[in-house]
């Protein structure tokens, strides 16, 4: 038999209609190094993913190529 516990759940606090969020400079400053990081991995010159002249031995390198091939497949349009 289940016992008889209250469960208690945080309410969100409601915000007005028209109130969308904040955005703060930490967010901003966030979302910024998020997109160098991805354009430094897209052009294959960040070392700490293993994709540029210097970064990554051959396991690194086979273990990224492993992970492209499997993100190429789930991103395809079947």
């Amino acid at each position: 038999m289940a016992k008889n516990r209250l469960h208690i759940v945080n309410q969100k606090k409601k915000k007005s209609a028209t109130h969308c969020g904040t955005i703060t400079s930490e967010d901003i400053r966030l979302m910024d190094n998020a997109h160098r990081r991805r354009d430094r991995i897209e052009s294959g010159i960040s070392p700490v993913s293993g994709t540029g002249a210097h970064g990554g031995n051959k396991t690194a390198k086979n273990r990224k190529a492993r992970r492209d091939g499997k993100v190429s497949i789930t991103k395809t349009n079947w």
